[in-house]
């Protein structure tokens, strides 16, 4: 086993779904447009977002809007949600509507202060500073495992992420690009 897959076999509840070869090069081609210089340079990050997905840790995420495509997920670590948005056209190919809910793998990169756009809860444990997000169901192989995981968590832990969703949007920040992770170096941006 890698030090990586060891060290998100600890997750509280790893989703162990691989991601989808097809959708990722999807992604990076329809929605990220990267010209085929990037493409191959994120194609070549295939396994390591590809191990970070199947170990992370699943969490609940809940469709926030559709106008834009705006998805709340959560980290029990860090006991907040963040705002991510998504392409508009995610919303016909995965029929999405508000309130839908899915989950997120969560990984949680080293970060020497907390991120900016995150707002922990009194449950927030300090040892992540930051948390990245990966939707289930935009990534994996199979969309009805990916949908299934959300019968992991009771209906107070969705009432509780509902609340701190609505929360949230009363504070209006502005999400984060949910793909962002598949972004290349010179074209990262958190926002």
């Amino acid at each position: 086993m890698s030090y990586l897959a060891s060290f998100y076999s600890s997750a509280s509840i790893p989703g162990m779904l691989p991601m989808s070869k097809e959708k990722y090069k999807q992604i990076l081609h329809d929605f990220l447009k990267l010209n085929v210089f990037q493409e191959n340079e994120m194609i070549t990050n295939f396994p390591f977002i590809n191990e970070n997905f199947i170990y992370g840790d699943t969490q609940p995420a809940i469709v926030v809007s559709l106008s834009p495509l705006v998805i709340s997920a959560y980290s029990d670590e860090l006991d907040a949600v963040l705002f991510l948005k998504f392409p508009k056209e995610l919303v016909s190919l995965y029929d999405l509507h508000e309130g839908m809910r899915l989950t997120a793998a969560n990984s949680y990169p080293s970060a020497k202060s907390l991120s900016k756009d995150i707002f922990p809860g009194q449950n927030y444990n300090g040892h992540f500073k930051d948390f990245s997000p990966k939707i289930h169901l935009f990534l994996s192989y199979d969309d009805a495992r990916a949908l299934e995981l959300t019968s992991n968590f009771s209906e107070d832990i969705w009432a509780y992420v509902e609340r701190l969703t609505a929360e949230r949007k009363k504070r209006r920040c502005k999400p984060r690009n949910g793909f962002y992770f598949m972004m290349p170096e010179k074209k990262f941006t958190i926002f």
